[in-house]
């Protein structure tokens, strides 16, 4: 049965001590072999990732990962939560132009719980007790919704349109110029500050406080998730 909630720790309420009648491993096990039978046309292979069984797929420089978390209970329900990863290999050719230290930048793109990318953002929890229909509504779920959000990026062309357009699930102002700067080039990601950030307030302020600094010299530290003011330095 599958459930949403609101707070991504909502789903402890539930976790209420029953019959263990539902062996967590056994649950992990079946749920992820059977998914990744399904997603095996679709290119995807399924690892363990310290335990944790990961869907993979990588086609030119995305790589599209789903992981299924199983969460230790003695409930007779095992919970079952899906998260989506979207990593970019050469993202980190812009990133390290401003990331502190350089060699730390990452290829992540985006991450969240595949409810993030419902109408309102929510956190999806299946509650499994081994029956293949529970597996398959998994699986239903994630090729309606995963696999058409990992195609989104997959044109430049196409990815370029979305981000000037409606924009993606998942993807900020600062991940969208990073993205256009690296598969679009220069102009397009000028053409998406001027159109979403040349009027916002908050990100003039930031540039000019930027605009203040030698351009010889080193970008202050950066935070992990990094605004799209830092970015305007590299257009």
């Amino acid at each position: 049965m599958r459930k949403t909630y609101r707070q991504s720790n909502d789903w402890h309420r539930d976790l209420d001590p029953g019959s263990p009648t539902t062996p967590v491993i056994k649950v992990r096990r079946d749920a992820s072999h059977f998914i990744a039978g399904g997603l095996w046309p679709s290119g995807f292979r399924l690892f363990h990732n310290g335990g944790l069984p990961q869907l993979e797929r990588r086609r030119d420089d995305w790589i599209c990962e789903i992981l299924l978390d199983v969460d230790e209970t003695e409930a007779t329900s095992a919970p079952v939560r899906i998260r989506i990863h979207l990593c970019h290999r050469n993202i980190r050719t812009v990133r390290e132009k401003y990331w502190t230290p350089a060699s730390a930048a990452p290829i992540l793109v985006a991450a969240s719980d595949i409810g993030g990318l419902e109408l309102p953002p929510s956190y999806l929890v299946w509650w499994c007790k081994g029956r293949t229909y529970e597996y398959a509504e998994m699986m239903s779920h994630i090729q309606a919704t995963a696999l058409p959000w990992f195609a989104e990026f997959e044109d430049p062309e196409q990815l370029e349109a979305k981000l000037m357009g409606a924009g993606l699930p998942l993807i900020g102002h600062a991940t969208a110029i990073e993205l256009l700067l690296t598969e679009c080039g220069r102009k397009a990601a000028r053409a998406y500050v001027e159109k979403f950030l040349a009027d916002d307030a908050q990100f003039q302020i930031e540039v000019g406080r930027l605009a203040m600094q030698p351009r010889g010299k080193p970008l202050p530290e950066m935070p992990r998730a990094a605004s799209a003011a830092f970015l305007y330095r590299l257009l």
